[in-house]
């Protein structure tokens, strides 16, 4: 038995180093240092260095411009994940069928977006397609009077277009995987008794995916809730913020600790989504 816990310690040792440092530590100091008044100026060890208490989240949720972002990110939540998942289960089932035609060159153009980082993809959804002169969409429908980059609904419509062409593909490779353990006599039986392609969808498929669900469900929604980089490559068009970008902006001016009460409510919300959802997963199984 001693011999075995100094094998589990020694074999676990570079993965709790590495969760402590780079998850918990950080994790910790956010916490921490959300209470304070923590920036350039009042550092750790200075006399301006200053406890509050509540204070930091007390301005947190009467703040309009905090209060904008997190609207503006459950907008983006009610839209991109449920697209996606669609969109991604819809792509697994058309990979995963036999009878699909170029589903090998399908493949790889669903999956090339994975390939393309964020900051290009803004780039190329909103600078080459959405743009007023450069954008082709923008010229061909709309005759380059879309003012895509000056409102917020155009503008975060075309973020949130971006995040679905770009999250797509982890949907897709998640329900792949969740196809692959249902029972193959079980799709073989509803094709020999002559299911209709709706009743196979939604008396095999949707339950027997369940787990899928809930992981790509967790898994965009802390996609979505963190997501900066376009907002950020695209300057926030039409004033459509995020909490991560409300955050970088704090930053940006020295209110750190103010900054790091962000980092918890997001945290917060993640934990609400994701625990909840995996322990009914596992008591279902």
């Amino acid at each position: 038995m001693a011999n075995r816990a100094i094998y589990f310690l020694v074999f676990s040792l570079p993965g709790l180093l590495f969760l402590f440092i780079y998850i918990i530590y950080p994790l910790a100091l956010d916490v921490a240092s959300s209470f304070t008044n923590w920036g350039p100026v009042a550092s750790w060890f200075t006399p301006a260095f200053k406890f509050l208490g509540l204070q930091n989240y007390a301005y947190l949720f009467t703040d309009p411009l905090f209060l904008e972002s997190f609207y503006t990110n459950l907008i983006w939540l009610a839209v991109n994940v449920p697209a996606s998942m669609f969109l991604g289960m819809l792509f697994a089932l058309l990979l995963t069928n036999e009878h699909t035609k170029g589903a090998r060159a399908f493949r790889t153009l669903v999956f090339a977006a994975m390939a393309i980082p964020p900051t290009v993809a803004a780039f190329m959804f909103g600078y080459m397609l959405f743009a007023s002169n450069t954008g082709f969409i923008n010229a061909v429908f709309f005759g380059n009077k879309l003012n895509v980059f000056g409102l917020y609904w155009p503008g975060l419509l075309m973020m949130i277009l971006i995040t679905i062409w770009s999250s797509t593909p982890l949907a897709t490779i998640v329900y792949m995987a969740g196809i692959s353990i249902i029972p193959r006599s079980v799709l073989e039986a509803a094709w020999i008794d002559g299911a209709p392609l709706l009743t196979r969808f939604t008396k095999i498929y949707l339950p027997l995916l369940r787990p899928a669900h809930v992981v790509s469900f967790v898994m965009l929604s802390i996609l979505t809730l963190k997501v900066f980089d376009v907002v950020y490559t695209l300057r926030a068009p039409g004033g459509a913020s995020v909490m991560l970008y409300y955050m970088y902006q704090n930053y940006s001016y020295g209110a750190w600790g103010y900054a790091n009460s962000v980092i918890v409510v997001i945290s917060a919300i993640v934990v609400a989504i994701a625990i909840p959802l995996t322990l009914l997963m596992f008591r279902r199984r």
